[in-house]
C-alpha cells in the first residue's frame, strides 16, 4: 500500500522524493533510469517533455493509425532488447501513462494549448493532434467519438500501451498497470457519443484484477485506502453507464472499507463565519468506527456551542429548546440517539469534526452517494438507469 506504484496511482504528489532517491540507488540500468525519469516529468505535470525523450519518441514514432497498430510489437521488442527486464514494460506503461494525461488536459482540466506552445516534433503532435484518422481509430462499438475531441492520437497511443487487462500478454502484467488501463478505458468512454460495453467491460476487469491483488496482500491502513480508491474508481464506471444496482452494491463495500456511513438530517448550526446565530439546515452526518466500531460523529455544519445560543428561551420554542439540547448532549460526550463519542484522549466525550477534515478520498464517496440517489430518481422500474430522464441527462463528475 505504501509501495512506489501506489504512490503513482494514488497521490503522485507524494511520490517524487521516492522516485529521486529510486533515481539515486538504480545500479546504471538506463532502462530503469528511463522509466523513472519519465514517471518523475509525469508528477511534474510535463507530459510533452515525457514523450519528447529519445527512448520515447523511438517507441511511439510518428502519430499514425500505422504507428498506434504496431506499438505492442515495438514495446515486445524494447522489452527483448533489455532481457526481458521488467522496467522496460513499465517504460512502456508510464509512456501510456503520460498519453492518457495529455488526453485528460486537453478535453477535461486545461490549461489549453498554449501549455505546448514549446513543443515541438513528434512529441507536440502526439500531446495535440487529433484528425479524422485518430477518431476512426477511437470508434468503438458503433459510438464516434466527440467531433471536438482533443490529443485523440495520444489517447490511441495509451490505449495501445495500456490494453486490457486480460490481454497484456508480454506487457506490463502488474496490478498497477491493469488499473491505469481500466483508467484508460474509462476516459475513452467518457469520449465517445454513447456508453460502450467494451470498455465498461476492459475498465471492469482492470479494477477487478487491481482489488484481486489487494485482496491477497496483508490487511492494512493503507490497503484499506487503496482498496477504497478502487472501488470509488468503479463507482464511477457505474456512474457512468447508469447502472444503479451495481453502484449501490460497491459503494456499500467503499464504505466499509473506510469504516465510513453517510445519513442526511435536519440539524441546527452555523456554515459560516459570518453567522452569529444557528439556523435549521440539511446536514450530511459522517460516521467512521474505530476502536472495536465506536463511532466518531462528523457533522456537515456544527451545532451551535451553547455560549452562543440565548440564555433564556422562551417554553413554547421547541426549535430552539431542541438545538439547546442538542449541542449540550454533544459537548456532555453524547452522540446521536444516545450512542456514546470517540475516545480520543477526552474520556466519555465525542470528537466533532469540521467538515474539512474529511479526506478528499470521504468527500468523494459522499458524492457518489448523491450522485446514486441521482440515478435513483432517473432510474427505470429494474434500477438499470433505462428511463428517458436517465438516457438524457448528464451524471455528475465525482472522479
Amino acid at each position: 500500500g505504501n509501495s512506489l506504484d501506489a504512490l503513482l496511482a494514488t497521490r503522485p504528489h507524494e511520490a517524487r522524493a521516492r522516485i529521486e532517491a529510486a533515481l539515486e540507488a538504480s545500479g546504471g540500468d538506463g532502462i530503469e533510469i528511463e522509466w523513472l525519469c519519465v514517471s518523475l516529468l509525469v508528477v511534474d505535470g510535463r507530459y510533452a517533455s515525457a514523450l519528447a525523450r529519445p527512448m520515447v519518441a523511438e517507441l511511439l514514432a510518428e502519430p499514425s493509425r500505422t504507428s498506434v497498430d504496431a506499438l505492442a510489437a515495438r514495446v515486445l521488442k524494447l522489452i527483448e532488447d533489455h532481457a526481458g527486464s521488467p522496467h522496460a514494460a513499465k517504460l512502456a506503461t508510464w509512456v501510456g501513462i503520460a498519453c492518457l494525461h495529455c488526453v485528460v488536459r486537453a478535453n477535461f482540466t486545461g490549461p489549453g494549448w498554449d501549455e505546448w506552445a514549446g513543443s515541438e516534433g513528434r512529441a507536440g503532435e502526439w500531446a495535440q493532434a487529433t484528425d479524422n484518422d485518430a477518431r476512426a481509430a477511437l470508434a468503438l462499438d458503433g459510438e464516434e467519438v466527440h467531433r471536438k475531441v482533443g490529443a485523440a492520437w495520444a489517447l490511441a497511443a495509451a490505449r495501445a500501451l495500456l490494453p486490457p487487462a486480460d490481454g497484456l500478454g508480454a506487457l506490463d502484467t502488474s496490478p498497477w498497470a491493469a488499473w491505469w488501463s481500466a483508467r484508460a478505458a474509462i476516459v475513452h468512454s467518457r469520449l465517445l457519443s454513447a456508453q460502450s460495453p467494451t470498455l465498461r467491460a476492459v475498465a471492469l476487469a482492470g479494477l477487478g484484477k487491481a482489488l484481486g491483488a489487494l485482496e491477497a496482500e496483508p490487511p492494512s491502513s493503507a490497503g484499506d485506502e487503496l482498496r477504497a480508491t478502487l472501488l470509488l474508481e468503479e463507482c464511477a464506471t457505474h456512474a457512468l453507464s447508469q447502472s444503479p444496482l451495481e453502484l449501490e452494491r460497491t459503494y456499500a463495500a467503499a464504505l466499509e472499507a473506510r469504516s465510513l456511513s453517510f445519513k442526511l438530517s435536519g440539524q441546527m448550526g452555523m456554515r459560516t463565519k459570518f453567522q452569529s446565530q444557528a439556523f435549521a439546515q440539511l446536514c450530511l452526518l459522517a460516521r467512521r468506527s474505530h476502536d472495536g466500531g465506536r463511532p466518531l460523529l462528523v457533522w456537515g455544519a456544527l451545532p451551535a456551542p451553547p455560549s452562543l445560543l440565548p440564555q433564556q428561551a422562551d417554553a413554547e420554542d421547541e426549535i430552539l429548546l431542541t438545538e439547546k439540547a442538542s449541542a449540550q448532549s454533544i459537548m456532555e460526550g453524547e452522540g446521536e440517539d444516545g450512542e456514546e463519542g470517540v475516545d480520543s484522549g477526552h474520556s466519555g466525550k465525542v470528537q466533532v469534526l469540521s467538515p474539512d477534515e474529511l479526506t478528499p478520498l470521504d468527500q468523494a464517496l459522499a458524492l457518489v452517494g448523491a450522485e446514486l440517489a441521482w440515478l435513483r430518481t432517473r432510474s427505470g422500474p429494474e434500477g438499470e438507469g433505462s428511463s428517458a430522464a436517465a438516457t438524457q441527462a448528464e451524471p455528475m463528475v465525482f472522479v
